[in-house]
């Protein structure tokens, strides 16, 4: 329609300084002398548009010239309406709301009242979120360099960025800056965001890009998977990817192929969609999830009965629990049945996680208690108690002997955190525990900066150090691909590094 081309062009005018009729004539698809006849309806409306010939010549549009709001259709402004009123659902200032009674109040002429679409871009955290956004906007205006804790799927950091953009995307608000630890453009997710500060420090960098955030540029692809689905998985999968995404097989079970980026997330939505998809390719993909589901086996059924008591007793199994309340030795400071219970006292005094970890194991009072005419269960606790130290020595039985093979190192278990630790001179140098999420091993050293930046770049399995100094420790997966031989090297590295802070004298003494 000539009305709407028209509107086209005034934009375009008061966006470009200056621009020529061919151009125009390409971006709205007619022929030069339709511009020509466009522009002089414009000027007949009292919009004060300028021609000029020759070489940098073109249309322009006289300097300080406002579009009257009048020349928005009713369906424009409605659109206006909704776009503010989406900024509004996230933002704790309700000035989007206020603005858009401004923008009423002198258009109630083209704003009929019916409003069809209705945008709500707040989350679970829209209180916080709002105020991020606040500061966030705020630095940007300020040009201030932004400082905030930093939580990522390969481990936490503090950044510091220089903000130019917020970015509503993929469901989630994001802030685009320049990163000063990384020396380029990143884009750092809002709620992953915590202690956000505005600084003294200026932003400098000038001329800076508009963020590429197309399709081709984000998800690059790369990790080619292929996966069968149930019928049942249909819904889920033209909602992630469209109605072209399958092929239905002569089964009715849906072929999928796609081009995946990160592998992280491709697991993250694989484990989604539970036992209802079965991956062909990749195979290494196809071994991750084999490995998460035998982990997640492992500690919903056989972990119910892991490190019980002290003694070996599995108190879920016990007929006590039930008839008098008891919550397992773990979990009272004396039995129900008396004052002290004498191998629970002998296991916390020595600073064991059970019995099985004694160096005496299995010891006259231990035995005394498992054979027990009325009380014992013909030894059945001390064999559990070698499976709970198989556990703890995380199934490598090298591990904890090497870890002791050293001149002068102690091992404790500090319950709290649910740690082995092994120290030298009252020191920590390694640490044993599962991961974040309970189902992996890892052992935890200390190195030098530029022997940790370099083995995490050598192996995926060694990351920054599990609730320890990022830039000292460093956490290393058992189950992973770091060979035996290196994860001994590193662990003797640590050792020797712990070691050689001590003072001379108590060196002296722990070679003694």
């Amino acid at each position: 329609m000539k009305i709407d081309r028209l509107i086209g062009i005034l934009s375009v005018l008061l966006q470009e300084e200056k621009v020529t009729a061919p151009e125009l004539a390409e971006k709205f698809e007619v022929s030069r002398r339709t511009i020509n006849r466009d522009i002089e309806d414009l000027c007949k409306a009292g919009i004060p548009i300028s021609t000029s010939q020759g070489t940098g010549g073109g249309i322009s549009i006289m300097d300080g010239y406002k579009m009257d709001r009048t020349i928005l259709t009713s369906k424009d402004m409605r659109m206006i309406l909704t776009g503010l009123r989406s900024l509004d659902s996230v933002s704790g200032s309700h000035y989007y709301g206020q603005l858009m009674e401004k923008i009423k109040a002198g258009s109630s002429e083209v704003i009929s009242g019916k409003e069809s679409i209705l945008i709500d871009l707040s989350s679970w955290y829209k209180d916080s979120l709002s105020l991020k956004m606040e500061l966030i906007q705020d630095a940007i205006e300020d040009r201030k360099v932004i400082r905030f804790h930093y939580y990522a799927p390969k481990g936490e950091s503090i950044r510091e960025i220089e903000p130019y953009y917020l970015i509503f995307k993929w469901s989630s608000w994001y802030v685009w800056g320049w990163c000063k630890e990384r020396k380029d453009y990143r884009m750092f997710k809002l709620n992953r965001m915590e202690q956000l500060t505005k600084t003294d420090m200026e932003s400098v960098k000038q001329n800076v890009p508009l963020p590429d955030l197309s399709t081709e540029a984000i998800f690059k692809g790369g990790i080619h998977v292929k996966a069968v689905f149930e019928p049942s998985m249909k819904w889920h999968l033209i909602e992630e990817f469209g109605l072209n995404s399958y092929q239905l097989q002569a089964d009715e079970t849906l072929l999928f192929e796609w081009e995946y980026t990160n592998r992280e997330d491709l697991i993250a939505w694989l484990l989604t969609c539970k036992d209802q998809v079965t991956v062909l390719e990749p195979e290494d993909i196809r071994e991750e999830l084999l490995h998460i589901a035998k982990n997640m086996v492992k500690k919903y059924e056989e972990g119910k009965k892991y490190m019980e008591s002290r003694c070996g007793i599995l108190c879920s199994e016990c007929e006590f629990q039930e008839k008098v309340g008891c919550k397992g030795c773990l979990h009272i400071e004396k039995p129900f049945w008396g004052e002290a219970c004498a191998v629970k006292t002998c296991c916390e005094e020595k600073k064991l996680l059970h019995c099985g970890m004694c160096s005496e194991f299995p010891c006259e009072l231990l035995t005394q208690f498992a054979y027990d005419a009325e009380q014992g269960d013909d030894g059945k606790r001390i064999v559990q108690c070698r499976c709970w130290k198989k556990e703890c020595d995380n199934d490598c039985d090298w591990l904890d002997a090497f870890l002791r093979s050293f001149p002068g190192v102690v091992r404790d278990f500090k319950e709290e955190w649910q740690w082995i630790r092994y120290q030298v001179g009252d020191k920590m140098f390694a640490a044993v525990c599962k991961d974040a999420t309970g189902t992996r091993d890892i052992v935890t050293v200390k190195l030098e900066v530029s022997d940790g930046d370099f083995m995490r770049q050598q192996y995926e399995d060694i990351i920054p150090g599990y609730y320890m100094n990022k830039e000292h420790w460093n956490s290393i997966y058992l189950d992973g691909k770091v060979p035996v031989e290196v994860i001994k090297e590193l662990i003797e590295k640590s050792y020797h590094l712990v070691f050689g802070g001590l003072t001379k004298k108590k060196q002296k003494e722990m070679r003694v």
